[in-house]
Parts: C-alpha cells; structure tokens; sequence
C-alpha cells in the first residue's frame, strides 16, 4: 500500500498505532498516537524512542516486551498505563519483502478503568479495527479463503461477513472478475511481490465500480507465503473526471485544428490577391487602349511587333 494511503487508513482509526524499526525508533505513527505522545504531528516523532516521550519511566519494559516480539515473530498483548491511560497494546512483528522481521506495529486502544481490573487474554479488538477502516479490506489464506474483512468490504459488495469467510472469489463475485481476481491472487503467492492493479467490481446496488487494488503477501515465521491481505479504492469518479477531460482536450484540439485550416485559407486567399491585384490592373490598362468589340483573336495579332 501506497505511504500517503496507509497514513489516511491509520489516521482514520480511532485507536492508537504506531511502527517502529529493528532499534525500536518509531518510523511512523497516526495522528491519535501522536496526540497521545505530545508531538502534534505525525512526522514528529520519526527517529524518536519511547525514552523520548512522556512514559519514559515505563520505556525500558515496553522495549523488552518489543524486543520479545522481533526475536520471536510471535505477536503480543499486554494492558498497561500509557501517558495517564488505561490501554490494551496489541504488538506484531512487520516482515520485509523476503519474510524477514523488519519492525513491529503497534496497536493500543483505550479502555474503561484500570488495566488491574481487565483480564489478560481476552480477545484482541482486531475486527474492531478493521471495520474502523474506511476503504474496503480482506484477508485470505493460503487456500484463498476469505478469513476476515471489514464493514467497508461487506457494505461494498452487499454481502454480510457470514457469506464471505471461508468463501472464494468464485463464490461472491461474478465469473470474469473472479477469473482477474484469482489469478492476480495466485500470482501474489507464487511470487510474493505487492501488487497494485486496476480492475471493476460489481458493487451492492448491481452496478459496475472502477478501483484500483493494493494487495501485499502474508508470510509465516520461515518465510513461506501463508496468506494475502488487500485494500482497494473505489475510482470510479476520478475515471469518469479523466474521461471528461481526454474528451474536452480531443475538442479543443479539433477546435485548434479547424482554426489553423482557416488561418491557411485566409493566407491562401491574401497571396492570390497579391498575384491577381497587378494582373487585373493590367487588364483595365488593356481595355483602355484596346479599340472597342476587339476579339481575342484581334488581342493576339496586337501582341509585339518585329
């Protein structure tokens, strides 16, 4: 996913997210988090480290916990105080391109009380966070099931979550753009590179939309691919506004060319009258010296004398 499209996802959130690099400096943060943090903008807090921020007391055992999660792959969640709150952190590694753990993500979100009373081990607020994403999202397995998706998702293709997990493409979408969607999705696994790709799909009201896809690989602790996780942009709009504007620009320049066709006849027409002015002029000197009834015949034996 494009950079300027993750920061307006994460922005969107209620919750409080953040990433950070290997040494455990942020690389990046959403406008919740860095309220949180007392740094006004997000680009702030970029190069900082937790003992940087107002929790520095608590910075040390954070970055424990983080260190954990880099060294293991497995992901974490704790409750803990946060800058006089009571917040669930939930903490995952980030994998680069080849599988290999290249940061941790942070989610927290804000609870009622204090984090004693809340019990460990509850349930993440993972779907919570989904549906708070306002572009439709999936996620599928090795297998291209479905496993999760958001509100956007289901109210896009009008269908409830129940009718989409563990289905294929082949069970919610119609079949010529199932045949684009699976093989794009296939290729993703074969080859695990990002993918960003126009296509259509038929949306809730039964009418055809233009987006553009940006799909990324899933992959496990050893590096094999175990899944896909998608987000697309509906583009329609912007593709009626850019049909409109190639149809004005195709207008103008018809209306440019007509014009050029009229500047040349109108110098056609100006070089013609410089040829035809002397010529003309000559014929009434012509007619003046000529006897009147002359014939043509009578203008050729006038012609020069010997």
């Amino acid at each position: 996913m494009p950079v300027d499209l993750m920061q307006q996802a994460f922005d969107a959130l209620p919750h409080f997210v953040c990433w950070k690099a290997p040494s455990l400096a942020y690389l990046g943060c959403n406008r919740a988090f860095a309220a949180l943090a007392g740094v006004g903008h997000p680009s702030a807090i970029v190069g900082k480290t937790d003992f940087d921020l107002p929790w520095r007391d608590s910075a040390g055992r954070q970055q424990q916990v983080e260190r954990a999660v880099l060294q293991t792959g497995r992901p974490s969640a704790s409750l803990e105080p946060l800058a006089s709150r009571s917040l669930r952190i939930n903490r995952l590694p980030l994998l680069d391109g080849s599988g290999a753990i290249s940061g941790v993500l942070c989610i927290a979100e804000e609870l009622d009380g204090p984090p004693e009373s809340m019990v460990e081990g509850s349930e993440a607020p993972l779907q919570v966070l989904l549906d708070t994403i306002p572009f439709p999202f999936f996620a599928k397995g090795a297998d291209l099931r479905y496993s999760a998706c958001n509100q956007a998702f289901e109210q896009f293709i009008g269908l409830p979550r129940a009718r989409i997990i563990g289905k294929t493409v082949w069970d919610i979408a119609q079949p010529d753009h199932a045949t684009v969607y699976d093989r794009a999705d296939r290729d993703l696994l074969s080859r695990a590179m990002k993918q960003v790709y126009e296509t259509r799909v038929t949306a809730a009201d039964g009418g055809e939309r233009e987006v553009i896809f940006h799909k990324d690989g899933v992959k496990d602790g050893s590096g094999q691919a175990c899944g896909i996780v998608g987000i697309y942009v509906d583009i329609t709009e912007r593709k009626r506004v850019e049909a409109l504007h190639r149809r004005l620009q195709e207008e103008l320049q018809q209306a440019r060319n007509l014009e050029s066709v009229g500047r040349l006849a109108g110098g056609i027409a100006h070089d013609l009258n410089n040829f035809l002015s002397p010529i003309l002029g000559y014929a009434d000197l012509l007619l003046e010296d000529l006897p009147r009834r002359t014939t043509p015949e009578a203008c050729r034996r006038s012609g020069p004398r010997r």
